[in-house]
């Protein structure tokens, strides 16, 4: 009898401690289901022993099937670094806080940023791994998005210089192709079925003029991106034509000075990039001197022998056109130097440069199959030497589709560019059409006015000072609504004039043209 109240009482006893530890258990369990954190707790088998609520909702599985889970059979993704990381823990005892790492369940993947501390018993003995984790899936989602737009605009950085001058390459060095162009066409009608030295060297004029209008078509159209296409020219003309270019971004304090080889062999390359890589050597030339100072090219022919070559990796033996560029502005240290052709490097102050600049021109020198080095010391200056192999052989001329249309209708040219003008009325009158030209928007609208019975169609410059292209279009229509106009420019189609282009516009002429571009736009605006 005393046995039996003796179990009995001890019976009560364990059943009372067994609700007390369930409570205790539940009482737990609503205290870390009400943390917005992942907690779980996994034993050395890395199997879970308790997760909360918040655990449970993030991976998208009920708390019933993760406990008693191996963790690899609930996240068959996770590395082995991710492994190797908590069994450290249940080696050495240490923590590992603020640790960034993706999990994939059965929501997809996940990106969560854990604490991880090592799981003691009474004794003190490690039996596992305590988490506190939050999902930061979302910042990470951000976080790609913020890189993707810094890249954007370090893309629109890097593109900035071409930017800057494409409008000068495009509208001096188009209209001065335009004109010769235009005149070379108009010779070669003369000599048109002879073989004539004047006929080989018209043909010669309009092909080095076409690939010239190429050029700077892809540096419009694709800045810089365009395809490497090359042509044998001087470089001694590749540096001064730049120079016209940044002369227009350069203060009034700094000279340029020219010790160029009269007799300097040609190069073949693909004349753009080239061109982009000088002016990238002065816009940084031109920030290294912000109170003035000098800017100095230097080119002759160069050879290089074979034991030269071998003290410099990459290099071989031959001719070659060497190319110096030297400023006399503030300098480098050495520990720039070692960095400056390496991408995003820059000394510049933010939002100021990407460095790019020079990782752009190491790639253009090193696609030609040419070398570049540098020398600076702070205070004294920096020169960058370019040598470029000199070109053997000639460019295979291509055929030019001289095909043209004609008529005998009335045009009105409208062009600020007294060159352009004279050009484009002698191609139409070639073409037998009847032309008048006026030389701005303004004249253009007086001419109009008096004889629009007798025009049939405008050709309209898009950029031109006093009266802009859009308030002479305006204009235009003003004075009748179904006017006929076809704009010219040495620009690319941009969205700047998208506007413009959509305002009842025929066609868009790209200047230079040929004669048959000409031939074939102006038909057809006619014909609609």
């Amino acid at each position: 009898e005393n046995l039996e109240k003796i179990v009995e009482e001890r019976t009560k006893e364990l059943k009372k401690s067994q609700k007390f530890l369930q409570e205790k258990g539940e009482e737990l369990q609503t205290m870390l289901d009400s943390s917005p954190a992942m907690i779980f707790y996994k034993d050395k088998e890395n199997r879970f022993v308790r997760v909360n609520k918040s655990f449970a909702n993030v991976i998208g599985m009920p708390i019933n099937s993760i406990i008693g889970k191996a963790d690899y059979e609930i996240f068959p993704g996770k590395t082995e670094q991710q492994i190797n990381d908590e069994l450290d823990i249940i080696k050495t005892g240490k923590l590992k806080l603020d640790i960034s790492e993706y999990i994939e369940t059965p929501k997809g993947r996940i990106w969560i940023q854990v604490d991880k501390i090592p799981y003691n018993d009474t004794d003190g003995n490690i039996i596992g791994i305590i988490g506190f984790a939050l999902d930061v899936t979302e910042r990470k989602k951000a976080e790609e998005e913020k890189r993707k737009l810094e890249e954007q605009l370090f893309q629109a950085q890097k593109m900035e210089s071409i930017g800057r001058l494409a409008g000068g390459i495009a509208h001096d060095f188009n209209n001065l192709l335009a004109s010769i162009i235009g005149y070379a066409e108009l010779l070669k009608i003369e000599f048109e079925g002879s073989d004539t030295k004047e006929k080989k060297a018209i043909d010669a004029i309009l092909k080095g003029s076409e690939s010239a209008a190429n050029l700077v078509r892809q540096l419009l159209g694709f800045a810089r991106k365009g395809k490497f296409k090359p042509v044998i020219f001087n470089i001694n003309d590749a540096i001064k034509d730049t120079i016209k270019v940044c002369e227009k971004i350069f203060e009034k304090n700094i000279k340029v000075r020219y010790e160029l080889d009269e007799k300097i062999k040609n190069i073949e390359g693909d004349k753009n990039q080239l061109e982009q890589v000088f002016t990238n050597l002065v816009i940084n030339a031109k920030d290294s001197m912000p109170k003035g100072g000098e800017l100095i090219f230097k080119t002759r022919n160069v050879y290089l022998s074979e034991k030269y070559v071998s003290k410099h990796i990459d290099f071989k033996s031959g001719n070659y056109v060497k190319i110096s560029v030297t400023d006399t502005g503030s300098g480098m240290s050495k520990e720039v130097m070692e960095n400056i052709f390496e991408p995003f490097f820059t000394t510049k102050g933010e939002g100021e440069g990407t460095g790019l600049g020079l990782a752009t021109v190491y790639g253009i020198i090193k696609n030609h199959n040419g070398h570049i080095n540098c020398n600076s010391e702070l205070g004294l200056g920096t020169t960058f030497t370019v040598f470029l192999p000199v070109a053997e052989g000639e460019i295979v001329e291509e055929k030019i589709d001289t095909s043209i249309i004609k008529g005998e209708e009335t045009i009105l040219v409208i062009d600020d560019e007294e060159g352009v003008r004279d050009i484009t009325k002698e191609q139409l009158e070639t073409l037998g059409y009847k032309v008048l030209v006026a030389s701005s928007g303004i004249e253009g609208l007086d001419i109009y006015k008096k004889d629009m019975d007798k025009i049939d169609l405008i050709l309209l410059e898009m950029i031109m000072p006093k009266m802009t292209c859009k308030e002479t279009l305006d204009a235009l229509r003003e004075i009748k609504a179904n006017v006929k106009v076809v704009l010219m420019s040495g620009f690319s189609q941009d969205n700047k004039f998208a506007e413009i282009l959509q305002k009842g516009i025929m066609e868009f002429l790209q200047k230079p043209f040929l004669l048959s571009e000409l031939s074939k736009i102006v038909f057809k605006s006619l014909k609609k």
